[in-house]
Order: C-alpha cells, then structure tokens, then sequence
C-alpha cells in the first residue's frame, strides 16, 4: 500500500512595506486554525525527499556562537533566533511522530528565557512581558499534551509562536528604553559574558560544595538546569570543545539527580559533584586574574 500525504504550504516573502505588515496578515490567516508554522522551506523539503527522505534525529542544545566583537544587543538576537530555530526544528520533527522531540522544544523555551535573565540588568522586565506570555502559553501546551497534532495546529498555539517570531524580527528588547539602557546593550557582549560565567559558576559552587541528600538534589536541579544553559549562552569566545566537555561534566551531576536510585544519594553522584565544582574556570575569571 502506498501512503501519499499531502501539504498545503504557504510561504510568504516581504517584497516592499514594513515587517509588521507581514506580521499582522500572518496572525490574520493564523486564525482560520489547522496550519502549522514549519521551519523548512519547500526547497529544504525537496532537497530532502530527493536524498531519500533519511528520518531527521533529535540534536542536544549547542553553545551560542558569535562574532568575536558582538555587543550585548545583537546577542541578545543571535541567542533567542539560536534557540528558536531549535525549537522549530524539533517541533516539525514532533508533528511528524517522533515523540522524544517534544522534550527539545521544552529546553528550547528554558534557553530562551535564561537569556532574558541573564540581560535582566539591561532589559527591564517590562520589556519583555508579551514574549514571556507568548512563551509560557507554548510550554503549557507542549507540557501538558502529547498529542502533537493537536497542538502544533492550534490556532492559539500558531498566534503565540508568531508573537515570538515577530518579537525576535523587530528587535522589540529595545522598545520603551531610554538611551541610557539602549548604550549599555552597545556594551561588549564577551566582556558582559566573563562577568556572568562567574556568578553562574559562583552559584553551583554554592550550592554544590558541600554533601547534599536527595531531597535537596531535587531541589537544586533547576537551579543547575539554568546555569547549564548560562554556560552554553555566555561562551562563544572560547573553544566549543573545552566548553562542551566543562558543560558535560556538569550534565552528568544533573543526570545523577534525574535518576537519583531508591535508595538515595550514592557514591557516583557524590563524587561527580566534588569534581565539578572543583573545575578549573575556561573563561577569564576575576579570580584567575
């Protein structure tokens, strides 16, 4: 039996006019429900049908990379498109029944907002209200429902995805900040990145130092979810293996805790943990200077 699926795809192009022109015609046609945002032009689709439709697999969140003089502002917009094309491409992967990659949309969203608090001082809150509404009603979807049809082709699900897209696209981080703010996202985003890998590793050091039982394990691990997720953000001016293998050290502390046995606390993780926070810093720590 042959099995022939068909896909009504629509791509829009900006040819003259304004972006948000584009944006409010897609929240528009967003409202007729059944569509889907996709992540792969028709080109990418032929492309891969044409090399035998080889199934796509999940792929881990990678570091951020960035250019070695990049201010805070256009990271801000490299991080949130870096985590947004993640999402996208785990989401065409989940609408077409692989199951584990409604997981990656999840971590997507977590890397999205750790970069939101990492340029806190810089953005006020305010700022970013409507991308965090829009965020949160996507992982409540993704959270509760594992029905990926149902999902992806909500039209309040789509109105929420076009929020974020629109929100990276017209650079909305620098609405209603005066120019005091606007300069300091001029600042050099490597050295705003020193500074941050500090804290961040100042604050698993903290709380990591020192024996902890299960109860507390748990308690901590979206603390050093966060802070992972930090380290991936904050380390493009250094080589992506040293960072990975200090990040897979840390992953590994955190998959301790995930499958922490019955009977509490043993050996391995403890020793994993003293190792990690004993960690020589890769990065230019003040306290290396």
């Amino acid at each position: 039996m042959i099995k022939i699926e068909f896909d009504l795809e629509l791509e829009m192009e900006l040819k003259a006019g304004q972006t948000d022109d584009l944006s409010a015609l897609s929240q528009e046609l967003a409202e007729w429900g059944g569509m889907r945002q996709g992540s792969l032009s028709k080109a990418a689709r032929g492309y891969h049908l044409a090399q035998g439709a080889v199934p796509r697999e999940c792929r881990a969140l990678r570091m951020l990379t960035l250019p070695a003089n990049s201010t805070i502002d256009q990271a801000i917009g490299a991080a949130l498109e870096h985590a947004l094309a993640h999402r996208q491409y785990h989401e065409e992967l989940w609408a077409r029944g692989e199951r584990k990659a409604r997981l990656q949309l999840l971590e997507a969203g977590a890397l999205m907002r750790e970069m939101l608090v990492l340029v806190g001082g810089a953005v006020p809150r305010k700022v970013t209200t409507l991308f965090r509404a829009a965020l949160t009603h996507l992982e409540k979807q993704v959270a509760r429902e594992t029905d990926a049809e149902k999902v992806c082709y909500d039209a309040n699900y789509l109105n929420s995805e076009l929020v974020l897209t629109s929100w990276l696209v017209n650079s909305s981080w620098r609405e209603h900040m005066d120019n005091k703010s606007r300069m300091r996202l001029m600042g050099l985003y490597k050295r705003f990145c020193d500074v941050m890998l500090d804290r961040a590793m100042a604050e698993l050091r903290s709380v990591f130092s020192h024996p902890l039982d299960a109860d507390h394990y748990q308690q901590q691990l979206a603390r050093l979810q966060c802070n992972i997720n930090a380290f991936l953000l904050l380390s493009s001016a250094y080589p992506e293996t040293t960072v990975e293998s200090f990040i897979a050290q840390w992953r590994a502390v955190e998959h301790g805790i995930k499958h922490l046995p019955a009977s509490g606390v043993d050996s391995v993780l403890e020793n994993t943990r003293r190792q990690e926070v004993e960690q020589t810093p890769y990065w230019l720590s003040s306290a290396s200077v």
